[in-house]
C-alpha cells in the first residue's frame, strides 16, 4: 500500500476541511473582480452625479474666490480656505465614494461571503525566505497572472484606440465650438473608454476568478486516507460504531422479548414469522404489536409464548400482512381490524372455556 504522505489527493474536500481552510483565510478570491466592479460602479455614479457635482463645485469655487479677493490674501485665510475647500470637495465626492465602497464589499461577498480571519495577515517567517519568494516568482500562478496582465494592457489599449477612432469624426467639428462643448465631448469620450475598458476587464477578471477557483479546489483536495481519518475523528471508529449498534439492537430485542408474556396471542407463519399482539380494551384503541421477528427471533418468541401460556396460532396470510405493515409498539392498521378481531374473539372464547 502506498504511504500516506505519497498518496495522491483525488477526493473532493469535505465540508470540515473547507471550514478549516476558510478559518485560516484561504478562499478563492480574485482582486481583479473587485477592481473591475469598482471601476464600473464608480463610472456609473460619476455619470449620474457628475453634472450636479461639477455645477456645485464651480459655484463654490466662484464664491470662495470672490470672498478671498474681498478679504485679501493672508496665511490664515488661505489655510482656512484650503480646509473649507477640502471639506466641500469631500462632501461632494462622498456619494461616489460610497458607491465604490459598496461595490467593493458586494464583489467580495459574492466571491467568498463573510470571512473574518486574522491568520491571513499574521506575519510568517517563511514569507521572508528568499528561496520561497523565488519559487513564487516563477510559479504557475505567477505565469498565469503575467499573461492576464499583458492581456489587460492589450485590451485596454485596443479599447481606447477603437473608441477614439469611432469618435474622431466628432472632434473636428467640435474644434470650432465653445470650450464647454469641447470639454463635454472629451469627458464623454473618456467615460466611453472607461465603461468599455471596465466591461473588458470584468470579463478577464471572471476568467481569473475561474482559474483561481480551479487551483483552490485542486489545492484543498484530500487523499482517501485523510477522508477516512476525518470520518473516524468526527463519527468514531467504524468497528466501534458497529459494535455499539449491535449492542443497541440486542438490548432492544431483549426488551421486546420481555413483553411477549403480556401478549394475548402470537400469530405465526408457522416457522418463519411470529407476531405477538396485545389488546387491552379501554387502554388501547386497537390491538398493539408488542413483538415480532423472523426465523430465530420468531422461534424465540413462540418459545416464550408457550412458556407463558400465550396462544400460538398459525395464520399465514395474516402473519405476512402483520409483519409487513406494523412495527413493534404500533397499533395494527385499520385494514386488518376484522381479521385480528376474529382471531382475538377466538382466543378470548378459548380462555373463557378454560
Amino acid at each position: 500500500m502506498m504511504p500516506e504522505h505519497f498518496e495522491e489527493k483525488t477526493e473532493q474536500a469535505t465540508p470540515r476541511k473547507r471550514e478549516e481552510v476558510r478559518r485560516r483565510g484561504q478562499v478563492a478570491r480574485s482582486a481583479d473582480v473587485v477592481g473591475a466592479v469598482v471601476l464600473l460602479a464608480g463610472l456609473v455614479a460619476l455619470k449620474a452625479s457628475g453634472p450636479a457635482l461639477l455645477r456645485n463645485f464651480v459655484a463654490y469655487a466662484g464664491d470662495a474666490l470672490s470672498a478671498g479677493l474681498r478679504v485679501g490674501v493672508e496665511a490664515g485665510s488661505l489655510q482656512g480656505l484650503f480646509l473649507k475647500t477640502a471639506g466641500v470637495t469631500g462632501i461632494l465626492v462622498a456619494p461616489v465614494a460610497a458607491v465604490c465602497v459598496a461595490a467593493a464589499l458586494a464583489a467580495n461577498l459574492a466571491q467568498v461571503g463573510f470571512v473574518a480571519s486574522g491568520e491571513a495577515i499574521t506575519p510568517k517567517p517563511e514569507r521572508l525566505d528568499p528561496m520561497e519568494g523565488f519559487k513564487r516568482l516563477f510559479s504557475q500562478r505567477a505565469a498565469v497572472q503575467l499573461i492576464l496582465n499583458m492581456a489587460k494592457v492589450v485590451v485596454v489599449g485596443l479599447v481606447a484606440v477603437y473608441t477614439v477612432r469611432d469618435r474622431l469624426p466628432q472632434f473636428i467639428p467640435a474644434a470650432g465650438t465653445s470650450a464647454a462643448a469641447s470639454f463635454g465631448l472629451g469627458l464623454q469620450v473618456i467615460y466611453d473608454i472607461g465603461i468599455r475598458c471596465g466591461i473588458a476587464l470584468l470579463a478577464l477578471a471572471a476568467l481569473d476568478y475561474g482559474i483561481i477557483r480551479f487551483e483552490f479546489e485542486r489545492n484543498i483536495r484530500m487523499s482517501r486516507q485523510e477522508v477516512r481519518d476525518e470520518l473516524k475523528e468526527t463519527e468514531g471508529d467504524p468497528l466501534v460504531r458497529h459494535r455499539i449498534r449491535s449492542i443497541q439492537r440486542h438490548m432492544a430485542r431483549m426488551r421486546m422479548m420481555q413483553r411477549v408474556p403480556s401478549a394475548d396471542v402470537v400469530v405465526t407463519n408457522p416457522t418463519h414469522l411470529a407476531i405477538a399482539l396485545c389488546y387491552k380494551p379501554g387502554k388501547t384503541q386497537a390491538p398493539l404489536c408488542v413483538a415480532k421477528g423472523a426465523r430465530r427471533v420468531a422461534e424465540h418468541i413462540k418459545e416464550l409464548a408457550r412458556k407463558a401460556g400465550v396462544p400460538v396460532i398459525e395464520d399465514k396470510p395474516l402473519a405476512r400482512s402483520l409483519y409487513a405493515s406494523v412495527d413493534v409498539g404500533q397499533e395494527i392498521p385499520a385494514k386488518l381490524y376484522r381479521a385480528v378481531a376474529e382471531l382475538l374473539a377466538y382466543v378470548f372464547a378459548l380462555r373463557r372455556r378454560r
